[in-house]
Formats: C-alpha cells, structure tokens, sequence
C-alpha cells in the first residue's frame, strides 16, 4: 500500500491552520508524495488503519492539537512550546517541527524530538510583481491592554517583557534572565504558571513594540487588522482605517495584496519567521520586519527586506520605503530567494527528513 501523509485540519481550527495545511500538502503533492488533507472533527480520527500503518505513512498537525497515539506524527508548533500543554504528551512517535531555531533546543517543553522547521508559504501569486496596490502600509496583529499585575511574579514577568519590548529579543529569554536574578529557573515551575508567566512577558513586549511601530507611521494610506487597544487606538491619526479582529486570513491576504507595505512586528522569533514575511512575499508585497538570524541568512537590509533592531524605527524604515519605487524593489528582490528557499515545499523537504527514521511497528 502507498505511504501517505496525512495532513489534519479542523472545523473549529482558525482558517489559518488549515489554509497553513493545505497548502503544506500541495507541496507534499509537488514533491512527489501521496498527501491527503482531511478536514476533522474532534473525536475518532477517520482514517483508514492499513493506511495510516503503511510503512512510510505519517501524520502532520499543528501545535499537537490531535491524540494520535503511536501513529507516526510531525506536529508543527507554529507559537512557543509551552503554549501548548498537549506537547506533554505527544504520542510515542511524533516529531515536533519549531518555528524559531531556539525552541527545538529547549530543555522541558516536551518528551518529543524538536527539529526547526519555520513557518513556510505559498506559490507566488501570478501577478505577485504588477499588481496595482492602493494600501501603501498594512501591519497586521493584536495590541492587548495594558497588564496590571496583582502578584510579585506576574510583576517580574511583566518587567521582563518591558526590558525587550524595544528590541529584538527573545521574552523567554528575558524571563529566564529575570528568574535567576532571584535564584530560581523557569524548570522550578509547573507548566501551565510557566507557560501564564511567559505569557504576561511576552504580551507585554508585544504591546511596547507593536504601539511604538504603529504609532510611528504617517503621512502615508495605512491600514490596521487587528484587536487594538483603546489607549493606542486613540493615538493613532484619523485617516487610518482599523478592520478590527474578525477578518479571517484569506481575507487578510486580500489585503495584503493590495499593499506596497507590510509590518511584521512580533518578539517570539529571533532565530525564526512568522508566516506574515513569507506569504506577504509571495503576494509581492514588501517586508519590515524584526530582525532574525533566520531570515537575515537569505535577506538583505536595503535589499530584499528590511530589518528593525528597535520597533521604534519603524515609522523611518516606513517612510523610507514608501518614496519612489524603492518599496516595489524591495519586493522584487525578495521574491526568487523565498520561491528558492522558503515555500512550503522546502518545509516539506525538511519534515520529510525529520520523518525518515520513523516507522510504525
């Protein structure tokens, strides 16, 4: 019988989970593999068992949301691990894929392998390069309200996410830092307080970087998706047009296709990528960014990208951008590196290593 990859999504999954699975099974498909896609309900997984038993045969999910036993699995954790508590018991055969380089070396997330597999993207659209685009800036994501801590963690917490919420640092990182001040280990805490502690961190970093970002554009057609924060909503220049939280990702996508610009703020992924940079690409839309080792492997500041160090740059990076053509070159030369490098079907190549050594029974 044929080895297959079985790809799950879910009815009750965010779209873009399974826009992500669909399009990591047409790359499967273009590389020659037997790739299914099954749209799935929670309960009994529905699928053939000599199928899922042929040797070869596997099954990819995201962030381990399924129990699929002993069955061959690569789970791809699309946010940091301790996000997601399921990841303590990933099955006797699952593979987890991270999408920053740190977190697949991370001690204690899970009992599972970690290998790096970064977020990936589509094919380029046909006219990904001259398309007419009437949005010269997009930045796409949440603000939170501000955080008012009622314990003495959840103080040190937030401080460490304002220690990098203005730059490009891991708020991990900066917690783990701000727990040894005191003699302790992120190690010395059950899973699910890590994992709030973190949280608070990292919406705190998130918040400092993406208001400093945002409020630093002007003069230029901008528009928002996002839950933003009343404070920083009040902040910004009326002539911005905010579509809120409910636009799913497609219809995320349409916009982004009709941008020059697209802000990718986001403090989760210094050695990594959000998928923003790589299916804004394949729209042909230009990248502002933070910086990652990752990315700045393939891409050049000034270039083919461009990298802040500081989210409060970013208003200049803009404007920078948006005189001329420059924005349209940028976009031009990013384009043959991502469909080089950076498809869901170099993704696929690397879980299909990850995977080789796998065999059920």
């Amino acid at each position: 019988m044929t080895d297959t990859v079985f790809l799950l999504g879910n009815i009750r999954a965010a779209d873009w989970a399974n826009i992500f699975l669909q399009d990591l099974a047409r790359a499967f498909a273009n590389l020659g593999r037997d790739a299914v896609f099954l749209m799935c309900e929670d309960g009994p997984l529905e699928v053939e068992p000599a199928r899922l038993a042929a040797p070869g045969s596997f099954i990819v999910d995201i962030n381990g949301k399924r129990d699929t036993g002993d069955y061959p699995k690569f789970s791809l954790v699309v946010d940091h691990p301790l996000a997601h508590p399921r990841l303590n018991h990933p099955g006797s055969r699952t593979v987890l894929g991270t999408v920053d380089a740190g977190h697949a070396v991370l001690g204690g997330i899970s009992p599972a392998p970690a290998v790096f597999v970064p977020h990936g993207g589509p094919a380029a659209d046909a006219d990904a390069l001259t398309r007419r685009r009437d949005i010269d800036v997009l930045y796409v994501g949440n603000i939170p309200e501000r955080f008012i801590p009622s314990a003495p963690l959840e103080e040190l917490a937030l401080e460490a996410g304002r220690l990098v919420g203005h730059c490009c640092r891991d708020p991990f990182e900066s917690l783990e830092r701000a727990l040894a001040g005191q003699g302790r280990s992120p190690w010395d805490f059950g899973r699910e307080e890590l994992r709030r502690l973190l949280a608070i961190a990292t919406d705190e970093a998130q918040r400092l970087a993406r208001t400093a970002a945002i409020l630093g554009i002007r003069d230029c057609v901008f528009h928002v998706i996002g839950e933003i924060a009343d404070e920083v909503r009040a902040r910004l220049p009326g002539n911005v047009v905010v579509h809120g939280f409910n636009r799913s990702f497609a219809e995320s996508r349409d916009l982004w296709r009709r941008s020059r610009l697209l802000i990718n703020i986001t403090q989760k992924f210094p050695r990594g990528s959000h998928e923003r940079i790589w299916y804004g690409m394949a729209s042909g839309t230009a990248l502002v960014t933070n910086q990652s080792s990752f990315v700045a492997g393939d891409f050049t500041h000034g270039e083919s990208i461009l990298f802040y160090q500081d989210p409060r740059q970013v208003g200049e990076l803009v404007a920078w951008a948006l005189e001329g053509d420059r924005a349209a070159a940028l976009a031009a030369a990013a384009l043959p590196v991502y469909q080089a490098a950076h498809t869901w079907e170099e993704r696929a190549e690397r879980i299909l290593a990850a995977m080789s050594g796998l065999r059920r029974g």
